[in-house]
C-alpha cells in the first residue's frame, strides 16, 4: 500500500535518532482495506510555539497517493522527553 504521511515542523530542530516510523502491514491484521503506521518524531523546539503541517502529497507538485483516496490520523500526541 503506498503511502504518504509528511509532518513538517516550522521552529523545531527534528532529531533523526530518536525518530522512527512503525508500520503494521495488513497481512497480520484482521482487515486487509488499511495499514496502521505509528510514527514517532522527536525534536527540540527552538521557539515559544512550533507550527505542525501534515500533509498526503510528497511535495507541493507531487500526491503521495491517487487523489479522493482517504487518510485518517488518529491522534497527535506531545510529551516530554529529557536527554541526559
Amino acid at each position: 500500500m503506498d503511502f504518504a504521511l509528511e509532518a513538517e515542523l516550522e521552529g523545531a530542530e527534528i532529531i533523526p535518532h530518536l525518530s522512527y516510523e512503525f508500520r503494521n502491514p495488513p497481512k497480520y491484521m484482521r482487515s486487509k482495506r488499511f495499514e496502521v503506521v505509528t510514527r514517532k518524531i522527536a525534536f527540540r523546539a527552538k521557539t515559544p510555539e512550533i507550527k505542525v503541517t501534515i500533509r498526503d502529497w510528497k511535495d507541493e507538485k507531487t500526491p503521495g497517493a491517487p487523489i479522493g483516496g482517504k487518510r485518517l490520523v488518529n491522534f497527535i500526541g506531545v510529551s516530554t522527553y529529557f536527554a541526559e
